[in-house]
């Protein structure tokens, strides 16, 4: 596994989130995913997709910032900072900063 191959796989899922394109979602995420929201919330894979699939908010900006692969043997980890702007269906625009791993 290369690092570079991860770094493509980042990118679709950056596109596949910006799209709420769900089927590449549910393929490009990990079952054991928990992404960590700018206020501390942990967010698992189910909750996610749903968010995306029920269309409750837009993603209209995904910038990701100190990106890191770290491989181990056949197995990468990806951390990286996120700024996000959303569009909710209140149409309130909201401007985040999130951690995954």
């Amino acid at each position: 596994m290369k690092i570079t191959l991860i770094e493509q796989l980042e990118e679709r899922l950056r596109q596949a989130m910006l799209k709420n394109d769900v089927l590449a979602l549910e393929e490009l995420i990990a079952d054991e995913v928990v992404f960590t929201t700018h206020i501390g919330e942990l967010i698992d894979k189910q909750t996610d997709l749903e968010a995306h699939r029920s269309n409750i908010q837009k993603l209209v900006l995904l910038q990701g910032q100190q990106q890191r692969v770290q491989l181990y043997g056949n197995t990468a980890v990806v951390t990286v900072k996120m700024e996000t702007e959303r569009v909710t269906k209140k149409l309130e625009s909201r401007l985040n900063k999130s951690h995954s791993t």
